[in-house]
């Protein structure tokens, strides 16, 4: 019985201990997964996302940067001030890369960052490590299109490709072929790029396209 107790207060002072150790990190994730876009872009001075201890932390600054980076308030900085935030979610997205490949969301990060700041070649390679790793979802496909989009890149052989296969594969799910089509409205510059690619998908897709856009149009009073 002495035995147990000894083992019981062991393994609960483990757990506390290990609970100081990464609970003070995931805090400060949860601080800075909660901060709106422009504070991102006001505090960039001072901003140092977290080196955390879990990749759920890591998700949730990642899914930050995210949002920050495509924020409508980026455009409203200083150069200086965006390109501070870029790297510092470019360097969080390299750091979750370290110890999980496999998250898509550290690549699309990382492909976001990578074309802000000018990079479109290395940009590209990320996204199409993201469709390696998560090929079928699709919020990472829409998200995928999204940065495609924002890339010079679409005279490059490989963003067309990589843009062609997301728009084909959005047009086989309901969800993913409205939210081709929101892109579609959204979006006047790239519309031309979106009209070409489904003219030349097969008849289906193409009947999904414009089923999408008239039910944006129900919906969203066009």
């Amino acid at each position: 019985m002495v035995w147990v107790k000894r083992g019981l207060i062991c393994s609960s002072l483990v757990c506390l201990a290990a609970a100081i150790w990464v609970f003070p990190g995931e805090y400060k994730a949860f601080q800075y997964s909660s901060k709106k876009a422009v504070n991102w872009y006001v505090e960039a001075a001072v901003i140092s996302p977290p080196r955390l201890r879990s990749v759920e932390g890591h998700y949730g600054v990642l899914i930050a940067c995210d949002r920050t980076m495509m924020d409508f308030s980026g455009q409203l900085m200083p150069r200086q001030r965006r390109e501070t935030v870029w790297n510092k979610c470019l360097a969080t997205a390299d750091t979750v890369l370290e110890y999980a490949p496999d998250l898509a969301a550290a690549h699309l990060v990382r492909a976001q960052a990578l074309v802000r700041l000018g990079n479109a070649p290395a940009g590209i390679e990320a996204l199409i490590s993201a469709t390696r790793v998560a090929p079928e979802l699709t919020w990472i496909a829409l998200r995928r299109l999204d940065i495609g989009l924002l890339v010079d890149g679409r005279t490059s052989a490989d963003a067309i490709a990589l843009l062609t296969e997301d728009i084909g594969r959005l047009l086989k799910s309901e969800d993913g072929a409205i939210g081709l089509a929101r892109r579609y409205r959204g979006n006047p510059d790239a519309r031309a790029f979106v009209v070409e690619t489904v003219e030349a998908l097969p008849n289906e897709s193409r009947r999904a396209f414009v089923s999408a856009l008239q039910r944006l149009d129900e919906t969203d009073g066009g």
